[in-house]
């Protein structure tokens, strides 16, 4: 199955460790984010450099069947991945829901789970809706 794993951007080493899991389970990252860094680019470069990470983001979301978010009281980019994830009509799977709570996590396709040990029993046996 294709996942895209979002969350809040500074939680990137834990993403790491959680899509290192899905692969051992034979699914398939749509787009690894945790790599991308700004450090140092600034004026027109910067602001491509952001362009083009955000289209890979998009991109990452667009290709995937599920959409895991690692929910962050202080997560920002991750809400605009699960609003487009929702206009795509994609499954979404929520991890730690009542951290920062959102309407949209009970939006239909969803489903929501306390801890990514859940998550991840779930995502070994996932059976896609559609």
């Amino acid at each position: 199955m294709n996942i895209y794993v979002a969350t809040k951007f500074e939680d990137g080493h834990f993403a790491k460790k959680v899509m290192a899991q899905l692969k051992e389970q034979g699914h398939h990252i749509t787009h690894d984010w945790t790599n991308e860094n700004s450090d140092g680019l600034e004026g027109e470069e910067l602001a491509a450099y952001l362009l083009k990470c955000a289209n890979a983001d998009l991109k990452g979301v667009q290709d995937c069947d599920l959409l895991l978010l690692l929910n962050h009281p202080h997560g920002k980019g991750m809400f605009t991945e699960l609003g487009f994830a929702i206009a795509l009509k994609k499954e979404i799977l929520v991890v730690r829901p009542k951290v920062a709570h959102n309407i949209f996590f009970h939006m239909e396709k969803t489903t929501r789970v306390e801890t990514i040990e859940e998550a991840l029993k779930l995502t070994s046996n996932w059976t896609l809706l559609d």
